[in-house]
């Protein structure tokens, strides 16, 4: 798509790359405002609001007429879907306290699966002849239908139990210090690793493998959060956080520096397999830690891994430029161990008693 409407304004791949910071800034600020603002006067309008958003950008995205329209209606994109995504994470952790981690674990499944289905649907809509601004109003429109529904659920709101709400910040505490953290270093991995995975692969091996490696590595990170939506239930969150990070460190790496074709898909499968639980755990260690504050942490969490998903790839073009792939493959795994790092110190971190 990015390509059909670079052709319309007629602009080159950096122009066209301009796309990315202005959603990705929409996206920080959404999360974080409306992460806030949902703790003080209810998570549905607030959700609602979002969904507003989100369909104000697509229509005006596909009315644009200038490519700085196009930026504009980006940022309120981004806005709205990631606010949706950081509310409706708080909205549903409120309405089942006691099953919260299994319910946020289930809701990193579905985003796993909008994030291939997605992409599917909109490559074979523009193969058959569907326009890029015509894919943007039926995204309207399947947002509207969905604004509509969610008007008409009723959700019920957490009883107020009469404690200040507070302005909740990264540093006064070492619990949200090392959740913010844990979703720099969890995000980095992540995108760390299957963005430049892909480029190893291909100069080792063959394109066709490159492909097959990502695709496993999705299939891992989709079945891996099913299984971990079980394992909550029955584990400590931050010890199963701990071992999680451990062995997507060591799948990691392993990949990084296997030759075999078999050897490289199997350890990619499995690093996208432990990886995929560990975000929905911070999420949970999250509303567990900061409970009245569960819009506002679940906020800053998503915001910081979105810092975290733009920093690693950038250092690793520095490192893979001035010292090569080893070591340039070196930072997902490093961004893993020290994620490990922070499920060990919140071991430590005494848990308020779910009421």
């Amino acid at each position: 798509m990015l390509a059909q409407v670079g052709k319309t304004f007629h602009l080159g791949v950096a122009a066209q790359a301009r796309l990315f910071p202005a959603s990705f800034g929409g996206l920080v600020a959404g999360v974080l405002i409306c992460g806030y603002v949902s703790d003080w006067i209810g998570k549905k309008i607030v959700l609602l609001v979002s969904m507003g958003l989100f369909i104000t950008g697509a229509i005006l995205f596909s009315m644009a007429q200038s490519f700085n329209g196009i930026l504009l209606s980006s940022a309120i994109i981004g806005a709205g879907s990631g606010s949706m995504q950081s509310v409706s994470n708080a909205l549903l952790s409120n309405m089942f306290p006691v099953r919260s981690s299994q319910v946020l674990m289930v809701m990193q499944v579905m985003y796993g699966l909008g994030c291939i289905g997605g992409p599917i649907t909109m490559t074979a809509l523009i193969a058959h002849g569907v326009g890029w601004r015509q894919l943007y109003v039926g995204l309207a429109v399947c947002g509207g239908l969905l604004f509509l529904l969610q008007a008409l659920q009723k959700v019920p709101e957490p009883a107020k139990n009469g404690a200040k709400r507070k302005l909740l910040l990264p540093w006064e505490s070492l619990p949200m210090t090392l959740l913010c953290l844990g979703g720099f270093f969890c995000s980095g991995a992540e995108v760390g690793f299957w963005g430049m995975i892909g480029n190893y692969i291909h100069s080792a091996t063959s394109l066709t493998v490159t492909g097959l490696a990502i695709a496993l590595f999705w299939v891992g990170m989709t079945a891996g959060r099913l299984v971990t939506s079980f394992l909550v239930q029955k584990i400590s969150l931050s010890k199963l956080l701990t071992a999680l990070s451990l062995a997507t460190a060591l799948f990691m790496f392993i990949a990084s520096r296997l030759s075999s074709e078999i050897t490289i898909l199997a350890a990619v499968l499995l690093a996208g397999f432990a990886l995929s639980g560990t975000f929905g755990i911070l999420l949970s260690l999250g509303v567990k830690f900061f409970a009245q504050e569960a819009g506002a942490a679940i906020g800053m969490v998503t915001a910081l891994a979105c810092a975290g998903s733009g920093v690693t790839p950038w250092l690793e073009g520095v490192l893979k430029i001035s010292s090569g792939w080893h070591i340039a493959l070196l930072v997902p795994p490093v961004c893993a161990l020290l994620l490990a790092v922070s499920g060990v110190m919140l071991q430590r971190q005494k848990q308020p008693v779910v009421q």
